[in-house]
């Protein structure tokens, strides 16, 4: 899905999963949404910056982006 591959346990997740790909991916495809609101780059997160958000991943590059994320999101 835009370019990812994604990996599943079953075939009943996978179509759980291709139903609504974008509900299920991290926003920005796992770029980081600070770097991309201060500086316009594509910067890629990590799952271990992650953050939930309205029910959204969001991933982060540096724990002072998501610092900044959960102050102000």
């Amino acid at each position: 899905h835009r370019g990812r591959t994604y990996l599943f346990a079953s075939a009943a997740e996978q179509q759980k999963f291709l139903a609504a790909p974008d509900k299920y991916c991290p926003v920005l495809g796992g770029n980081d949404p600070v770097v991309m609101f201060h500086e316009g780059r594509y910067i890629a997160g990590t799952p271990a910056l992650g953050a939930m958000y309205k029910k959204r991943m969001y991933l982060f590059s540096t724990p002072a982006a998501k610092t900044e994320f959960e102050t102000n999101p």
